[in-house]
C-alpha cells in the first residue's frame, strides 16, 4: 500500500512538472509575440533573454529587494502566469523605489576626484534607468558599474542588484561625509602617491580608504575625525602591537571602532552593522601587518612623499671654508626661494654647516619658512633642541598664542625667532611629532 502511494506521489509530481513546463512554453511564446508585435520568430539569444526575464520575475514574486527569498504558501500557489505578473509588479515597484533612492544619493554626491565614483553616479546609473527593460529583459543591467563597494553585491541581477548597490553606497557615503573635505583630499593624495598613480582614475573604494586611515589614527591615539598620521606615530603603533595576541589586537580595533561610532553619533543600525562587518575584514589585514611589523604599508603618512625634496643631514665631514663661502655667495644670486632650497639640499650634509648657514644672514623672511618646510622631522628636532633645551627641562612645551613671544625673548639669533614662528604656524600633529623627536634627543 505504501509503495502504491509513493508511486502516485511521483506520478503527481511528474504531472505537475510537465504541466508547468507546458505553461512556461506557452508563456514564453506569448512574451515573444508581444516582443515582436505578433511575429513568433526571434534569435535564440533573444529568446533566451526573454525566458530569463520570465524566470527573474517569477523569482521576484517570492524575493525581497535585499535578495532574501520568502517561501510562498504552497496551499495557495498561483499558476505561472499569475506568479509572473505578480513578480513583474514587484519588480516595477522596486524600480520606482530604486529611482527615488538614486535621487537621494545623487543629491548628496561627494565632491571627490575619483573617476570611477563620479562616472558611476553621473553616467552609469542614469543609463541604467533610461535603458532598463522591465517587460522583456528585467534581469539585465545595461551599464557598467565601475565603482567598487567595500562589499560586492552578489547573487542579484537587474533592479534588485542596483537597489542593493545604492543602499550600500548610501551607507558608505554617510560615513565618508563625516570627514572634512581637505582631509579626504589629503588621504586620496596619499593613496595616489603610495600606489604611484598619475590620476585617481583607478577603481578605489573611498569608504575603505578613509575607514582604514581613521582606525589606524585612533589606534595611534588621535581623535576623530583625524586622518593625519606621522611616521613616528606608526613606529609607536608597531611597537604597541608587537607581541600582542590576535584577540588582543581585535579588541583594540573594536574599541577604536566604538570610539568612531560614538564620535560620529551613528544611529542607523544598518550602518553600524556595515562598520562591524568591515571591522572583521580590517582585522585580518591588521593582524598580518602587525606580525611583520609593517603597519606603515596600510597607512598614508604626512611627509611620506618620495617626490618631495627634503634637506637631509648626516653628522659627517663638514664643508671646506671655500665651499661654504661659495654656497653663501651663490644663494645671494638665486632668483627664487625654491632655487635656494634646492641648492642647500644639494650641498649641505652636516648639521654644524647648516647652523652656520642660518647664522650667516644670507636668507630673508620668506626663505626661512620655505627652508624649514623642506626639512625633515629629524633635522627640525635637532635645531629645536638647541632653542628649547632649558624649556624642555622644565616640562612640556606650551603652544598657546601668548607663549610665542615668551619663547622668542630667549633666543640669540634671528633664525631661531623664525623657527619658533614656523612651529606655531604648522598644524598640531606636525608640531607634536617634531617635539616628540626633540624629547627623544634630550634622553
Amino acid at each position: 500500500m505504501n509503495i502504491q502511494k509513493s508511486q502516485e506521489k511521483r506520478l503527481q509530481k511528474h504531472s505537475r512538472r510537465v504541466e508547468s513546463q507546458s505553461d512556461m512554453a506557452l508563456l514564453l511564446g506569448e512574451r515573444i509575440r508581444s516582443y515582436t508585435s505578433g511575429n513568433s520568430s526571434v534569435k535564440d539569444e533573444t529568446a533566451i533573454g526573454i525566458l530569463n526575464s520570465i524566470y527573474y520575475c517569477i523569482k521576484a514574486y517570492s524575493m525581497t529587494k535585499g535578495g532574501r527569498v520568502e517561501q510562498p504558501d504552497n496551499r495557495h500557489l498561483p499558476d505561472i502566469r499569475q506568479t509572473f505578473e505578480a513578480g513583474k509588479d514587484r519588480v516595477k515597484a522596486c524600480f520606482i523605489e530604486t529611482q527615488a533612492l538614486y535621487c537621494g544619493v545623487a543629491a548628496r554626491k561627494l565632491c571627490v576626484p575619483l573617476a570611477a565614483y563620479n562616472e558611476t553616479l553621473d553616467q552609469a546609473l542614469p543609463e541604467f534607468f533610461n535603458t532598463y527593460d522591465l517587460e522583456f529583459f528585467a534581469h539585465e543591467i545595461r551599464c557598467s558599474m565601475d565603482y567598487p563597494l567595500a562589499f560586492d553585491v552578489t547573487g542579484l541581477e537587474g533592479v534588485f542588484y542596483i537597489h542593493q548597490y545604492l543602499e550600500r553606497l548610501r551607507l558608505e557615503e554617510t560615513f565618508c561625509r563625516c570627514f572634512p573635505w581637505n582631509q579626504i583630499l589629503w588621504t586620496l593624495s596619499g593613496f595616489q602617491k603610495k600606489h604611484q598613480l598619475e590620476a585617481l582614475d583607478a577603481p578605489a573604494n573611498l569608504f575603505g580608504i578613509l575607514f582604514d586611515q581613521q582606525a589606524l589614527s585612533l589606534l595611534c591615539g588621535n581623535g576623530c575625525p583625524n586622518l593625519t598620521l606621522w611616521p613616528l606615530q606608526i613606529e609607536g603603533l608597531n611597537e604597541a602591537l608587537f607581541g600582542k595576541t590576535p584577540s588582543e589586537i581585535r579588541c583594540m580595533l573594536a574599541k577604536a571602532d566604538d570610539q568612531m561610532i560614538r564620535a560620529f553619533e551613528f544611529q542607523d543600525p544598518l550602518l553600524i552593522q556595515y562598520i562591524r562587518k568591515y571591522e572583521d575584514q580590517l582585522a585580518w589585514r591588521l593582524l598580518e601587518a602587525a606580525a611583520h611589523g609593517n603597519i606603515s604599508d596600510m597607512a598614508f603618512l604626512e611627509g611620506d612623499d618620495p617626490g618631495q625634496r627634503k634637506i637631509a643631514f648626516q653628522d659627517g665631514e663638514r664643508m671646506s671654508d671655500t665651499a661654504f663661502v661659495h654656497l653663501v655667495e651663490g644663494l645671494g644670486q638665486c632668483g627664487s626661494t625654491a632655487e635656494k632650497v634646492e641648492r642647500i639640499s644639494e650641498t649641505i650634509r652636516a648639521m654644524s654647516d647648516y647652523a652656520d648657514l642660518l647664522a650667516a644672514d644670507c636668507l630673508f623672511d620668506d626663505d626661512y619658512q620655505s627652508v624649514f618646510k623642506a626639512m625633515g622631522v629629524r633635522e627640525l628636532a635637532v635645531l629645536g633642541k638647541e632653542i628649547f633645551k632649558e624649556s624642555l627641562k622644565e616640562g612640556p612645551l606650551q603652544w598657546l598664542p601668548s607663549q610665542r613671544e615668551a619663547y622668542k625673548k630667549g633666543v640669540e639669533a634671528l633664525w631661531q625667532s623664525y623657527y619658533i614662528d614656523y612651529l606655531f604656524s604648522v598644524d598640531d600633529a606636525s608640531r607634536q611629532e617634531i617635539v616628540e623627536f626633540m624629547e627623544r634627543l634630550q634622553e
